[in-house]
């Protein structure tokens, strides 16, 4: 049975038994759907097909619709056709499942489209007795908006990055220090990702948001921020730090830690000299590693500086180990230089 479609619409249906219609019983907007309906048979073919499309072949445009049945759930074949009077032509692009409350679908007929068909056919697959179909869009794919940033830094530069999630070649980028007002700074277009920042301030925080661009008028959604601190300028002597500013450790000062029951914290329960002093703590533990590390230091190798510091321990005597590393976040480049015995006195 066959009822009437908009024009260049078509139908392609191989038993008299079967019906593909224009029905106002269902509907996702008001007032019409089409509906497939199989009648019994298991086997067969009823599809809706669309009128002949000109751009299926630059694999650049996706089919929306909305969908149900009458059954808790069924499928729905989505696939292409040479002919839609010949349904020896079909050919299978998606298999999307179905349920009895209208949902929106999404077919991107993109690189994954091995075809070179012109027409789309939404196919019944003889499982159930009623699919209806309504609101179909044929349009581009949307510029699908970048994930995973991220920051690589330096002193002075920072090489920003993001995962595209489609095609998109050119993006843009808003870039300034932490906090700033998007709504000033205006999108800077680049075609390299990752992007390369330079002349940024050392230990200054910095945040971007990217969005991927497709073409005028065609752009994804802003994502971010993603915030990165640029990496400290190199300490050299002199300098001292009491620790007494701030219950954190101060700018450029690491923390290398094996376990998160240890401990490393600024703390104002004991000190020196007014008011903090920096406690370390094993918990319970007999093995592991936690170490506060100084600032990089452009002098350690001229071999003619001296480290200063007060130390004591809650305990009658305890060792403190003194090294260097290469890399703080690698506890694996620890080498010892002393061994330090530290009493429940502060001693210099």
């Amino acid at each position: 049975k066959r009822q009437t479609l908009p024009d260049c619409w078509n139908v392609a249906i191989s038993d008299s038994v079967m019906t593909l219609a224009v029905v106002d019983s269902v509907s996702y907007s008001a007032s019409n759907s089409v509906l497939l309906d199989n009648d019994t048979l298991t086997a067969g073919f009823v599809a809706l097909v669309t009128p002949e499309l000109s751009d299926l072949t630059t694999l650049q445009n996706q089919l929306r619709f909305f969908a149900r049945t009458y059954a808790d759930s069924a499928k729905l074949f989505v696939g292409t056709m040479s002919d839609p009077a010949d349904t020896t032509t079909w050919i299978v692009f998606d298999t999307l499942e179905v349920t009895d409350v209208f949902g929106e679908f999404t077919v991107m007929f993109d690189s994954a489209y091995p075809g070179s068909d012109n027409y789309i056919a939404l196919r019944h697959s003889m499982d159930t007795a009623s699919l209806f179909i309504d609101d179909l869009t044929w349009e581009p794919i949307p510029c699908f908006a970048p994930s995973e940033l991220y920051a690589n830094i330096t002193t002075d530069a920072a090489d920003i990055g993001w995962t595209e999630n489609r095609y998109a070649s050119q993006w843009q980028v808003r870039v300034d220090t932490l906090g700033f007002d998007t709504t000033g700074v205006t999108p800077l277009l680049v075609n390299d990702n990752p992007y390369s920042l330079s002349g940024l301030m050392a230990n200054t925080a910095y945040e971007f948001y990217v969005r991927a661009y497709c073409g005028v008028g065609d752009s994804s959604e802003w994502v971010g921020p993603y915030a990165f601190t640029t990496a400290c300028l190199p300490f050299a002597a002199t300098f001292s730090e009491n620790f007494d500013s701030s219950t954190a450790l101060p700018d450029c000062w690491n923390v290398a830690i094996s376990d998160s029951v240890m401990t490393l914290a600024v703390v104002d329960s004991v000190s020196y000299s007014a008011s903090n002093s920096v406690l370390l703590d094993n918990d319970t533990l007999t093995a592991g590693f936690v170490a506060l590390v100084t600032p990089e230091l452009s002098d350690l190798a001229t071999l003619q500086n001296q480290l200063r510091f007060f130390a004591s321990t809650y305990a009658d005597t305890a060792h403190l180990f003194v090294g260097t590393m290469s890399d703080p976040a690698d506890t694996t480049t620890w080498i010892v230089f002393d061994t330090l015995e530290v009493t429940d006195v502060f001693g210099e």
